[in-house]
């Protein structure tokens, strides 16, 4: 653990100190150690983009695993693919995900939603969105669905049927 550390620590030291392409090994190498850290894997989605390797991105998330990690990380790494485009990968981790939880778990359930979206699987996405609707049990929670459902159905060309449905 302590190695693995020291790993992490240089890697991000040489990333800020502009030297972020010898930066990359090092994150290679802990994430070898440590392939739970969904964290540590978008730091290193962020070098190879900034590196212009995009493959490399696409080839560490095929050998990514959702399995064990923390939900906030996989948050996040979900909502940095989405921005970047990265839908087939982010579907792929969330659906390991998700698939591995006996309740569908909300906010994954959301990102994933937004996703299939993206993806054209309007039936899988809509689905999705009806089955989360029971778990908006706050406004808080039910201000998030609404926002992903607009996204989702705006993706999708049912804006209108979507606002009439949750009005009636």
């Amino acid at each position: 653990a302590e190695k693995s550390a020291r790993i992490l620590d240089l890697a991000r030291f040489l990333r800020s100190t502009d030297h972020a392409r010898t930066a990359l090994k090092h994150y290679e190498a802990y994430l070898k150690l440590e392939p739970t850290r969904l964290d540590v894997t978008r730091e290193l989605c962020e070098v190879y983009l900034e590196e212009g390797l995009e493959p490399n991105v696409k080839k560490l998330l095929a050998n990514s695993s959702a399995k064990g990690v923390e939900v906030e990380n996989l948050l996040d790494l979900s909502q940095f693919l989405i921005e970047e485009q990265f839908f087939g990968p982010a579907e792929t981790i969330l659906k390991q995900y998700i698939d591995r939880t006996a309740v569908l778990p909300f906010e994954p359930g959301l990102a994933l939603a937004r996703v299939q979206s993206e993806l054209g699987k309007g039936y899988e996405a809509t689905s999705l969105l009806q089955n989360l609707r029971e778990q908006t049990d706050t406004p808080a929670r039910y201000k998030s669905w609404l926002n992903v459902g607009l996204i989702v159905n705006d993706n999708l060309g049912t804006v209108d049927s979507f606002f009439e449905e949750e009005q009636g």
